[in-house]
Order: structure tokens, then C-alpha cells, then sequence
């Protein structure tokens, strides 16, 4: 009796085991469960659309997940409600990208090169060129893409921070700064460079882009996520990789869609989003993979690991292994690829 008994405690046990094992990714019926995300993102066409596609499409939930999205103003905002627990994943752009580098969280997916940044100034300040900023106030957003393109637009013309006042505000008070010309110039990004141009027409000139430093300083796009889900919940973090190469095609087929799924989300005019479409290169599913198998990305992340470096906000270059977890858009797609 004592090992008939023993014998039924054991097999009550691991069916009770089983059953918490798997109860996150089935239910009675069989079917995956959906798995509630809390996803961060900025109001324009980069940030935005594969969100905005995953929902409308129904990416997401093809892949059992049930995305809420919240909006931000920039990168480091996403990563303090990440550590205090209120965000699951996000996309940062470059700038933000050394909060990962500094282990405040992991890149999981890589999105897109950004070309939305730019330096725009006040012709009535007396500004034609990079040199011209010298001695005038400049808004800028810390920490973010916008703020590393006045760094590198700054050296260019043998200017430092020291030669500048740069007064440090959210995008939104940059630009309206800008256009009430409270301030001689504002490191931008989309969509109020679009607004400022509107705005100032040719009151205002562009002073650089992000796209002036494409050879040696790439702006990369990419989605963050907490060691902690890493470690202990991969198979959720493949399933959102696998949704965002899906929402990756679509939009590199149907930008003007795409566009039209981001005004919804933020409340524009889709003409509004259609005038963000040349700020990035889009890529496919494929070209993401192609990118990471090659070491091309690495390539690109330790390219800009050198450029915070020489602007003084990173010591060393670490290891890219220690931030960026490719191998889940390695894995991911060599799935989908099986499942077809």
C-alpha cells in the first residue's frame, strides 16, 4: 500500500507540474493562449507602424499575443517604465541605444535605419552652416538619436558642447520653441521636422541629418526587451519576433498602408505620416535575418558603441553579445521558413 501510494502522489505531482508548465501556452481547448503585452512606442511612421500593422493585420494574436501599446515621448522614458515594471518591450531609437549598451535592458529585433534626425535652425539667427551654431541656443531631447546628431554635426565643424548653450527639452517643446524662435535651432526627428517646415517654410533651414553620417554612424531602429523575460520567458520573446518579421513585409510591400494604420494609432492625417516615409530605410523579414546571419548588424551596433564613445558618453566598447540577443531573430525566422 505504502508504494501504491507513494506511486500516486508521484504521478499527482507531475501532473500538476505539466500542467503549470504549460498553462501560459495552451488552454482546455488546446489552443495558445493570447499572452497580454505592453508594448512601447513614439508617435510617427518609424516607431509606431509595426505596432500599429501587428494589430491591424492581427500579427500579434496569430502568435498569441494580446498587445496593448502605449506611447512615449522618447527612449529613456520606455526603459524606466521597463525597470519599474509597467512595460513589457519597446523600439528605441539610437540615441537610447546606450541605455541598452549599459545593460539596462537587451535588443531582441532590429527594425529599420533611421534617417529622421535632423539639425534645423533659424535663417533669421544667422545660421547657413554647422559652423554657424556657435555661441546659439540649441533645444535638445538628452539621451536620444536627436541629441547624437548635434554631437557629431557639433564635431564636424570643430564645435563642442562647450560652444553651444543647449537647452534641454521634450521634442514637442523643441519644436514649438523652434517656431515661436525662442531658440536659434532644435536637434528634431519626425514628425515635427515635418511641422517645423510647415511652419517656417524657408524661415528655417535644414543644418544636418542623420543621413550626412550614414557611412560611419548608423541610426539604428530597434525593439528592447528585460534580461528577466529573456531568460525566463523566450518562447513569448520568439512569438513577438515572429509577429514583427511578419508586420516587417508588410510594410516594406505597403508603406501607404502602413502610414494609414499609423495616423490611426496617434490621430493624424495619414498625409501627415506619408511625408515620414523617406525618414528610413525599410527593410523585409529577410534582409533583417540576412543582416544578422552576416554580422552585418554587429558591425552596425559597434560602429555606434565607437560613436558614444567619442562623444564622451561611453568609456569602452562591450562585448554586443552582453546587449543584443540576435539569436532570437535567427531562430525565429528559421522557423516561419519551416512552417511554410
Amino acid at each position: 500500500m505504502k508504494k501504491i501510494g507513494m506511486i500516486m502522489v508521484l504521478v499527482i505531482a507531475l501532473s500538476i507540474s505539466l500542467y503549470a508548465g504549460g498553462a501560459s501556452e495552451t488552454d482546455s481547448s488546446g489552443k495558445t493562449e493570447l499572452v497580454k503585452l505592453r508594448l512601447g512606442y513614439m508617435p510617427n511612421l518609424i516607431s509606431a507602424s509595426l505596432g500599429a500593422i501587428g494589430i491591424e493585420e492581427g500579427y500579434f494574436e496569430e502568435y498569441g499575443l494580446d498587445v496593448e501599446l502605449i506611447k512615449f515621448t522618447s527612449g529613456p522614458p520606455e526603459f524606466a517604465a521597463m525597470a519599474a515594471g509597467d512595460l513589457d518591450a519597446a523600439i528605441i531609437g539610437h540615441g537610447a541605444h546606450l541605455l541598452a549598451i549599459q545593460g539596462q535592458a537587451e535588443i531582441f529585433y532590429f527594425e529599420c535605419l533611421g534617417n529622421s534626425d535632423k539639425i534645423m535652425a533659424l535663417t533669421s539667427s544667422g545660421i547657413a552652416s554647422a559652423r554657424d551654431l556657435k555661441g546659439k541656443t540649441i533645444a535638445a531631447v538628452r539621451g536620444t538619436s536627436s541629441e547624437a546628431l548635434l554631437n557629431l554635426t557639433l564635431a564636424e565643424a570643430g564645435l563642442t558642447e562647450k560652444d553651444v548653450k543647449i537647452v534641454s527639452m521634450d521634442q514637442n517643446g523643441a519644436a514649438s520653441a523652434l517656431i515661436a524662435r525662442q531658440v536659434d535651432a532644435a536637434a528634431l526627428w519626425s514628425p515635427l521636422t515635418v511641422t517645423v517646415s510647415n511652419e517656417l517654410g524657408d524661415s528655417v533651414i535644414v543644418v544636418s541629418s542623420i543621413g550626412d553620417f550614414a557611412d560611419r554612424a548608423p541610426s539604428p531602429g530597434s525593439w528592447i526587451i528585460s534580461e528577466k523575460t529573456i531568460k525566463t520567458k523566450p518562447e513569448i520573446v520568439k512569438r513577438l519576433t515572429k509577429a514583427l518579421f511578419k508586420a516587417s513585409d508588410f510594410r516594406a510591400a505597403n508603406i501607404e498602408k502602413a502610414a494609414e494604420y499609423v495616423a490611426k494609432l496617434i490621430g493624424t492625417e495619414t498625409s501627415q505620416t506619408l511625408q515620414e516615409v523617406q525618414t528610413a530605410r525599410w527593410f523585409t523579414a529577410k534582409e533583417i535575418y540576412d543582416f544578422t546571419k552576416s554580422g552585418q548588424l554587429d558591425t552596425w551596433y559597434e560602429a555606434e558603441q565607437q560613436m558614444f564613445i567619442d562623444s564622451g558618453k561611453l568609456d569602452a566598447k562591450v562585448p554586443n553579445e552582453t546587449y543584443f540577443a540576435k539569436q532570437f531573430m535567427l531562430e525565429s525566422y528559421e522557423e516561419m521558413q519551416n512552417e511554410k
